[in-house]
């Protein structure tokens, strides 16, 4: 925020974002309360406006975070009114103020250039004429240690909801009830709505039912988590409710609504999608830890997000509503929970050229540790075989390649699952992979007890190893050439192209770069080997001058002195590098690389 420009409100403003600009900053300040609008307006591409207060004056937009129980707060960020529209239909936000300095954010949406005209309008007041606010109503059950923590769940709810959808102030009455229930939980459901200014009916009252267990947390600990009381809350509110589907269960919410361009953000296709459901809730197979799923592991798990998800979906209701409260969450990770790779419990280290390992492990998996990632740097093109067996309940098991070397699971970074059901061993049997760093993620799964209850595995397992480098690195740089044949234009090669070298102690690989003009058929021989060197043809097709997932697109690896080849067509154009390496450490050999039968067209 440290880029932005001082602005006067009531002046129009006319800039533009786009991939190169993505967020102008606009300062002002206020000196009395009152209620500040903005609205963003002559769009020519996607664009959003935000209303951000920077409390802790440092510079930078700090996001809503989970509840602390050290604090025992919900911190709700400095986002204070973000209502977006997708396209290029006008935006507007609304926020009652007070004195002070705040920033107005116009930022471009997935990269796109967008025009723009801003205007902004402030009127003094010394209180908000369409607050929401909740009142809360406590039955005998519940000391004031829980109603503490139930009144900071609302406290949330007040600041996502950002004012009131009626012409006036909006009050949302809650009784809090104790349900005798032997379990951990509540329920929840609204027992009186009214139209709003679009006909629209919104919950006035409501009742929210704990049981006996969470009650009982709820009055013994201070640092008990608010998030049930926030899921039941969320009910209340209208969660998950779909607007435009009469029969709500198990049927998909519908796409074209808000919470359906959520959900395509989610999974980073920018398209509006149908939304995963469960009998009002969202499907916890698919969003893990979102608050609007069906289970809350406990009192004091603190796990749980309330995403823009959930958000979208109480706007489709017809709330007024602050994208900036929602919580830190991505969608689970295919296949396991983790995503962060840091928290490797072992680090095999590098497997080097000609090195052959074979390694078993004795670990345990649960609610405790649903992941267990084990990190492998291979220093050339490997062999991976893995098997985790001597399990006594199900779990699963997958590979990530980090290609970016990021320690984050990104997509397309998942290359290998095995989810055999039970207690049925799995496994990986991979070869041909590039050199890089990998991580093998054994991970707890669920099953439904004789009771219908939903149980997180405890097993112990064996995870055996055997890995195998048949090539030196090149250390992923496709710059570093050894003979460039530049670019070979389309027509019908009669003659060879060819090379004469040397891989050992000291020049331990080669590498041949080769443009083809056009779509291509090749023979590539390896010979005049006195020991066992190998080859691979690698596609740079991004162009970035590294060895990517899939690049390696051929390899030779005969035994001995034998003639290596690779045989190939239908090639695309583009940049194609043919990689000479000894097979182990000890091997010096002379070699003679041709390039036959090469028809470009």
């Amino acid at each position: 925020m440290n880029t932005a420009r001082n602005i006067v409100i009531g002046s129009p403003i006319y800039d533009s974002v786009s991939n190169l600009d993505l967020n102008d900053f606009h300062r002002f300040t206020v000196s009395h309360s009152g209620i500040f609008t903005a609205n963003l307006t002559e769009l020519t591409g996607d664009a959003d406006v935000r209303l951000i207060q920077d409390k802790n004056n440092n510079g930078v937009i700090d996001t809503a975070q989970l509840y602390n129980p050290t604090t025992g707060t919900i911190d709700a960020g400095e986002i204070l009114a973000w209502q977006w529209e997708r396209g290029t239909g006008n935006e507007a936000i609304r926020s009652f103020l007070n004195p002070g300095t705040y920033y107005l954010q116009v930022m471009s949406y997935n990269n796109q250039p967008a025009n723009y005209n801003l205007a902004t309008n402030f009127t003094s007041a010394a209180s908000d004429d369409r607050k929401f606010s909740i009142q809360l109503n406590f039955d005998s059950s519940m000391n004031a240690t829980a109603q503490a923590t139930i009144r900071k769940a609302a406290d949330f709810w007040e600041k996502a909801i950002s004012y009131s959808s009626f012409n006036g102030p909006h009050i949302l009455t809650i009784n809090v009830s104790e349900w005798i229930n032997p379990g951990w939980g509540g329920n929840a459901g609204v027992t009186q709505a009214a139209p709003d200014t679009n006909g629209r009916y919104l919950a006035t009252s409501g009742q929210v039912n704990l049981t006996t267990i969470a009650i009982n947390f709820l009055n013994s600990d201070p640092n008990t988590s608010p998030d049930l009381v926030i899921h039941e809350i969320g009910h209340v509110l209208g969660l998950v409710f779909d607007p435009s589907n009469t029969s709500p269960g198990t049927t998909p919410y519908n796409a074209n609504t808000y919470a359906g361009w959520a959900y395509g953000e989610l999974k980073g296709t920018f398209i509006q999608t149908a939304v995963p459901t469960t009998f009002s809730h969202w499907k916890e197979e698919v969003f893990g830890n979102e608050i609007m799923t069906p289970e809350l592991w406990g009192a004091n798990t603190s796990h749980a997000s309330l995403s823009q998800l959930s958000l979208a979906a109480l706007r489709d209701v017809g709330w007024n509503i602050n994208y900036g409260v929602a919580q830190p969450y991505s969608l689970p990770a295919l296949g396991g929970t983790g995503n962060t790779l840091t928290t490797a419990v072992s680090d095999l280290g590098t497997v080097l050229a000609g090195s052959n390992w074979i390694w078993k492990y004795n670990n345990i998996v649960n609610s405790e540790f649903p992941d267990q990632f084990y990190k492998i740097k291979f220093d050339g093109i490997g062999t991976l075989n893995v098997t985790l067996d001597n399990l006594t309940v199900d779990a699963n098991m997958r590979l990530i390649y980090d290609a970016n070397n990021n320690g984050i699971i990104d997509a397309g970074e998942v290359i290998a699952t095995s989810t055999n059901t039970g207690t049925t061993s799995e496994s990986f049997n991979l070869s041909n992979l590039p050199a890089g760093t990998y991580y093998v993620d054994v991970y707890a799964t669920n099953y439904v007890d004789s009771f219908g209850n939903k149980v997180n595995i405890n097993t112990w397992y064996n995870l055996n190893t055997t890995l195998t480098v048949s090539a030196p690195s090149i250390g992923n740089n496709l710059t570093i050439v050894t003979y460039d044949f530049g670019t070979l234009t389309p027509k019908v090669y009669d003659y060879y192209y060819y090379a004469e070298g040397f891989v050992g102690d000291s020049s331990i690989d080669d590498l041949s770069r080769f443009n083809f003009a056009g779509t291509t058929n090749l023979t590539f021989n390896l010979t005049g080997l006195t020991d066992n060197a190998d080859m691979s043809l690698i596609y740079d097709s991004n162009n970035n001058g590294l060895i990517d997932l899939g690049e390696v697109i051929a390899t030779s690896t005969n035994l001995g002195n034998l003639s290596e080849t690779i045989t190939l067509s239908g090639l695309l154009a583009g940049n194609y590098y043919l990689y000479v390496y000894r097979f182990a450490s000890t091997v010096n050999t002379r070699y003679r690389l041709q390039l036959e039968n090469l028809v470009i067209t």
